[in-house]
């Protein structure tokens, strides 16, 4: 059975459950997030000159509005969800196969827009940032769209675009740190209109190799376009170990999933997230 078969049979078999079961939330209680604080100093350097990363305020409370994890975030069904996505995600990162190349990059898509990747991508690296034994960068790949980068505040800062390019020559002026202590991030930067060529280039290699190989405990969530909207998507799939790939339930059609499916040209490591379904846990999460 090939990838494509086992992800849509599993998608199938999700859709029919969905079609007798209706979600009944329990009243979530609030539930204290304890992070362990840690050295926000670190250097990032490339090249011969070290500089120190900015600092930026997140707006923890609008963004809990907005539905991403905090750490005051109440509702338990939601942290229970990115749970289940991030363990097999960190335990690929981190227990298997030590010698593989760039095992803790991992890219988040979709087949089309508004299915929900954005949001999978910064709530998957919040999750992870409240791990006691991983940190998290989180890279906003989605230049057309900045959806990452407008959320956290940083839309039109300097990043991905603005190394890539060469106008940035040091990658520690473009790593934002956060108030939340083990979470950073790179903002997309300017619009472009060759990103497939930038993410083509030795400049694009050569960063994923740098951020892959400096930190053993840091894992690389890369925000990207749809597949089957924007060719640089395909590019990014052979520098990522891992692909979680989100699906909108009930509305992206299946052969639609297929197609996307298709353009990964991949035979394994492929996390399918099952998104804004009618399950009690809207979220679902198998690995084909």
């Amino acid at each position: 059975m090939s990838i494509i078969e086992k992800a849509l049979d599993k998608l199938g078999s999700a859709s029919e459950a969905e079609k007798d079961q209706k979600a009944r939330e329990n009243k979530a209680g609030r539930e204290a997030v304890q992070t362990e604080k840690e050295d926000s100093h670190r250097q990032e350097n490339v090249g011969t000159t070290a500089k120190t990363s900015r600092t930026i305020e997140l707006d923890l409370k609008g963004l809990g509005k907005l539905g991403y994890l905090t750490p005051d975030t109440d509702n338990k069904v939601l942290f229970e969800q990115y749970r289940r996505i991030k363990l097999p995600v960190l335990k690929s990162a981190f227990e298997h196969e030590s010698g593989k190349e760039n095992k803790n990059i991992v890219m988040v898509t979709s087949s089309v827009a508004a299915e929900g990747k954005s949001f999978t991508s910064m709530n998957l690296a919040m999750s992870i940032a409240y791990e006691y034994n991983y940190t998290v960068l989180l890279i906003d790949a989605d230049v057309t769209k900045q959806m990452s980068s407008k959320v956290m505040g940083v839309e039109g800062a300097n990043g991905l675009i603005e190394y890539l390019t060469g106008k940035e020559e040091y990658l520690e002026n473009l790593i934002l740190r956060t108030n939340i202590p083990k979470l950073s991030l790179i903002p997309s930067g300017s619009h472009s209109d060759m990103v497939t060529e930038l993410y083509s280039s030795n400049r694009m290699n050569r960063l994923i190799e740098e951020l892959s190989t400096r930190y053993n405990d840091r894992l690389i969530i890369i925000d990207t376009p749809p597949v089957l909207e924007d060719s640089s998507a395909k590019v990014l799939t052979h520098l990522a170990d891992q692909i979680v790939y989100i699906i909108e339930a009930e509305k992206t059609p299946r052969h639609v999933v297929e197609n996307g499916l298709r353009m990964l040209n991949r035979k394994d490591s492929i996390g399918i997230v099952l998104n804004k379904s009618n399950l009690r846990h809207n979220r679902s999460y198998y690995y084909v």
